[in-house]
């Protein structure tokens, strides 16, 4: 995958994410499954490092550590989405 195909990817995900058509466990598998297309051409860079370790800091937390990785997780979400080409957001 193009890492700007798995940038778009990841940005219909956050959308959908915000919209609760899917939960975070689903978003964090559309990550982690476009994660070696967005990591092609450059290292993680901005929004998509800091959700990769949001995600990550989600996976290994429980109690209230859990739901504030989450808010962090919506936060860059929310980034990304907002972020997204026009012409893409429908995808």
């Amino acid at each position: 995958m193009e890492p700007a195909e798995a940038e778009r990817k990841i940005a219909v995900a956050a959308r959908q994410l915000l919209s609760g058509e899917i939960d975070l466990l689903t978003f964090a598998y559309a990550f982690n499954r476009s994660l070696s297309g967005l990591c092609e051409d450059e290292p993680l860079s901005g929004d998509l490092l800091e959700l990769f370790f949001a995600l990550e800091s989600w996976e290994v937390s429980v109690g209230a550590e859990r739901v504030e990785a989450a808010e962090r997780v919506t936060l860059v979400a929310q980034r990304l989405a907002a972020t997204t080409p026009p012409w893409t957001r429908h995808a």
